[in-house]
């Protein structure tokens, strides 16, 4: 097959000599950060119990190093934008994790669970061609343009997991949260993430607000909910030129760069720190280590730009 070149004016793969260094350095940091994430995730692969309690927070706290990973592969490439989707989803975990440990941890952690399967279970019903979600979602798959037509299960199979799965979430310990969840479908409910089963809060945002991030929220969240969603299609890719038009930026722009390392790192800290104090505080000297050697980059890169972009 033929290669194909970018426009060289749509994207350049390569990065400014003048900033290569502070790129670099943004990545750096963000790797070292990535990798005492690791090391605190591995400390905490035998907990003291081996209960499903420990579920929920682990993943959420792998998802979170995974996501940090990503934002420092994309800051190696000094590109920021796509990064700010990641920030979003790390915020996202950083409330769970901070409204899953404020308190009653282990019915948290298990109503998290319960959600989990939950929505499993409401998968597998979509993929099952013998109900009438199934029937709809295949018929709904038939009338999409361009998209492959889906393969539907073997209905035996799929209800048998189906079964297996309500059978779990009818076990004692879910008594109670089974009991919500019937309420809430009683009262046609139809937000239900986990943290609403003993709480009001039907999203990020009064999650938020609950755990005094309201701040936080308006500025990372909300702030880039257009990027995400693809409503937001100019904000920061658009700059006024000499002929009073304007230009439309390349792809790969290091424009916001710092900006996302430094949130990234304020990220990295609330969430270490976090999971630190609750789950592996044999890592609480190795945390802030890494806490006063990054204090002096810390506040560098939360000071004036130290990119660019013209």
């Amino acid at each position: 097959m033929q290669m194909i070149s970018p426009h060289p004016q749509v994207l350049d793969r390569t990065i400014e000599p003048s900033i290569r260094q502070t790129v670099s350095q943004f990545a750096d940091l963000l790797d070292e950060t990535v990798n005492l994430g690791t090391n605190i995730f591995a400390s905490d692969m035998h907990p003291a119990s081996n209960g499903e309690e420990n579920i929920a927070p682990t993943m959420l706290f792998r998802h979170f190093v995974d996501l940090l990973d990503s934002i420092s592969i994309l800051t190696r490439a000094a590109t920021a934008d796509p990064s700010k989707v990641l920030l979003r989803a790390a915020f996202e975990v950083l409330l769970n994790l901070e409204y899953l440990f404020e308190k009653d941890t282990h019915k948290r952690a298990v109503t998290y669970l319960f959600c989990d399967i939950l929505n499993q279970i409401k998968v597998l019903e979509k993929l099952d061609p013998s109900t009438d979600t199934g029937k709809a979602f295949k018929a709904l798959f038939a009338t999409t343009k361009n998209v492959a037509q889906t393969r539907s299960g073997n209905s035996k199979n799929i209800r048998d997991q189906i079964n297996r799965k309500w059978a779990v979430l009818q076990q004692p310990r879910y008594t109670d949260i089974f009991s919500t969840y019937v309420e809430f479908k009683k009262n046609k409910v139809r937000k239900t993430p986990w943290y609403r089963y003993d709480s009001q809060h039907s999203s990020i945002e009064q999650l938020a607000k609950h755990l005094n991030r309201s701040g936080m929220y308006e500025l990372y969240y909300r702030k880039w909910s257009g990027s995400t969603h693809g409503t937001d299609v100019y904000l920061g890719k658009v700059s006024n030129n000499i002929c009073e038009g304007v230009d439309i930026i390349g792809l790969r722009s290091p424009k916001d760069l710092q900006e996302v390392t430094q949130i990234a790192l304020t990220f990295s800290l609330l969430v270490f720190e976090l999971y630190v104090k609750n789950r592996v505080p044999s890592q609480d000297s190795s945390f802030n280590n890494w806490r006063a050697a990054i204090a002096s980059h810390y506040k560098v890169i939360s000071g004036p730009p130290l990119i660019i972009v013209k």
